[in-house]
């Protein structure tokens, strides 16, 4: 909403400038109070550390499928027996926001869980592979044991895509794993750690 106003508030301005009207106008309509959203992150040993101190093995099951595989709860929600393909190594899922299908490699810090998962008997066609949506008590309750601030499952997400920037992954590829048309959201959500890794790298061509 409030880049729709930008632009309003920018052609009135123009139209003052070329002499089309006396004043802008759309001064008097103010900007929308934007809430900065709480982006707090654990790093990739306090998410582990997390899951490990779950004491239910439904919620950490479902909070390591986050985590491991860069899944939000509403993803998680989705997917059924089908959707896992040990044999091509990856996972069909449905984005919820867009509802744009896209896949998931089964990465190698993954497979373990995905094995587990199918000896648990997971993967029946057409059949729920989680039973719990949204872990949050099980993390309110980790994060209390472990003295950690008060992440959330979400941030789970959020700390998969930032290793995978730091290892330098392509984030047009994170993109891509996260089900977005192109990099842009990656890039400017994230893009401290894509410059980091960057300068990094360019940095040591100088030796």
């Amino acid at each position: 909403m409030n880049n729709y106003l930008r632009l309003l508030h920018g052609l009135f301005s123009l139209a003052v400038d070329l002499g089309a009207i006396s004043e802008n106008t759309a001064r008097a309509i103010k900007l929308m109070r934007e809430e900065s959203p709480d982006r707090l992150t654990p790093t990739w040993e306090q998410a582990q550390t997390l899951i490990e101190s779950v004491k239910r093995h439904e919620s950490k099951t479902a909070l390591s499928a986050m985590l491991l595989l860069g899944l939000g709860q509403a993803e998680l929600r989705n997917l059924r027996g089908e959707h896992f393909d040990q044999e091509r190594g990856y996972v069909t899922v449905r984005r919820q926001k867009t509802q744009k299908v896209f896949t998931v490699p089964i990465f190698p810090h993954a497979r373990q869980l995905v094995e587990q998962m199918s000896l648990e008997g997971r993967f029946k066609q057409e059949m729920p592979v989680f039973r719990v949506y949204n872990p949050h008590e099980a993390m309110v309750l980790a994060c209390q044991r472990l003295n950690y601030p008060r992440f959330s499952p979400r941030s789970l997400r959020r700390a998969f895509i930032i290793r995978a920037l730091e290892k330098g992954i392509d984030p047009r590829v994170v993109a891509a794993w996260q089900g977005h048309r192109d990099a842009t959201l990656i890039l400017r959500v994230y893009g401290a750690w894509v410059n980091q890794v960057h300068a990094q790298r360019m940095a040591a061509l100088m030796n």
